[in-house]
């Protein structure tokens, strides 16, 4: 619990598990929290993985342009929102719709968050008229943007403010919970895995920006030097229903469908035991944040294959060969080799986890990651002649 006590509103998608762990987070500090999806959500859903002090308010719709009416009748709801609960500073998780929105309110002070789950990247252009304009705007008018990653502050930075600092802050991963389970077996007996089966884990949501489908692409390769290989698609998450038929349509026409094991809606609390189980975890997505659960599975002491251009901005985590492996994410022969050198070399592996494990634990508890972005509220809050220069 905290003293400093702040009314805070989130704009943030409502199924997603990082914005469960950051709402609960200030939720059982002892702040006021309201939340309003900005997708559609199952309240009942959200109830069950939302401390019980969090008050859920109606989802935003999308941001239908032609029906302006629509969206400034939201708009004009958020503001009144806003001024009923007197909330003390309005927060949108990922820079899409809901940051537009966020912005539109003129609320103050607000702050952005720049997650690279697909709303920002180096190579960023807008798609739609919408996000030319709002999305610029929002940056900038901001009073503080956090992103995920370093790569998204060089993404970010020519739509701040000169001189504006933009800190790194992710959600972090939860060491109590994610720490290695020394007797997984229940996985393998649960999924019909032989108990001397080597086991290949993705815990990434199905969707064209994972790449799983390279990774289905490699099986064969992986299956020709290690033959008592298994897959497990592990998903936290919902699938992307048109990339989930593309998995499974490769997985079919590779005859390997008897070594693939799918798992949905796995929870927070089962995870620990997929990545125990797993001798190695795959994380190759085309995306500019911190890899969650690529932090998750090292934390679990299980090494992980990610994609090359990680350690670009991101080599004090991941540092090829020390404390993961990489590969090219678009290459299935990459892949598999990366793969095949984990399962393969004991003492390449046993380095990987040590290495992983370190950075983990010094760089990435979730308490302190949510710590610094609590410090960032209070003084947004309290020191507002700092606002946008913090």
């Amino acid at each position: 619990m905290t003293d400093q006590r702040l009314r805070l509103c989130f704009i943030a998608h409502g199924e997603s598990t990082h914005t469960h762990k950051w709402l609960n987070f200030f939720a059982r500090r002892g702040h006021e929290v309201h939340l309003v999806p900005f997708m559609s959500s199952d309240q009942d859903c959200l109830l069950g993985v939302l401390d019980p002090s969090v008050k859920i308010h109606p989802s935003v719709s999308g941001f239908p342009i032609r029906r302006w009416k629509l969206t400034l009748g939201e708009v004009r709801r958020l503001r009144a929102l806003l001024r009923d609960h007197r909330i003390d500073l309005l927060h949108a998780l990922f820079v899409g719709p809901n940051a537009w929105y966020a912005c539109l309110t003129r609320f103050r002070p607000l702050v952005l968050t720049v997650m690279g789950g697909g709303d920002l990247s180096l190579n960023w252009k807008p798609s739609t008229l919408s996000e030319r304009w709002l999305t610029p705007r929002a940056l900038w008018n901001a009073d503080l943007v956090t992103c995920w990653s370093r790569r998204l502050v060089e993404a970010t930075r020519r739509y701040r403010p000169p001189g504006s600092v933009i800190p790194v802050t992710h959600v972090g991963v939860d060491l109590q919970l994610f720490r290695r389970v020394h007797y997984p077996e229940k996985v393998r007996e649960q999924l019909k895995v032989p108990p001397s089966a080597r086991i290949v884990l993705s815990a990434r949501r199905i969707r064209p920006l994972s790449n799983i489908d390279v990774l289905a692409r490699s099986i064969p390769r992986i299956l020709e030097q290690v033959p008592e290989t298994w897959f497990l698609f592990v998903q936290p998450f919902a699938s992307d229903p048109d990339c989930r038929r593309t998995i499974e349509d490769i997985i079919r026409s590779q005859g390997v469908g008897e070594r693939v094991r799918f798992v949905p809606g796995a929870s927070q609390e089962e995870m620990p035991s997929f990545y125990s189980a797993a001798d190695v975890s795959v994380s190759i997505g085309l995306l500019d944040g911190t890899p969650i659960t690529a932090l998750e599975s090292m934390a679990c002491e299980t090494p992980v294959v990610l994609s090359d251009d990680l350690s670009d901005y991101e080599g004090h985590l991941f540092a090829p060969d020390r404390t993961v492996a990489i590969a090219a994410p678009r290459d299935p022969a990459a892949v598999a080799a990366a793969i095949l050198r984990v399962l393969q070399d004991k003492a390449y592996r046993k380095r990987l986890v040590a290495g992983g494990l370190e950075v983990v634990q010094q760089y990435c508890g979730y308490t302190e990651q949510m710590g610094r972005m609590e410090r960032l509220y209070l003084d947004l809050v309290y020191s507002p002649q700092r606002r946008g220069s913090a």
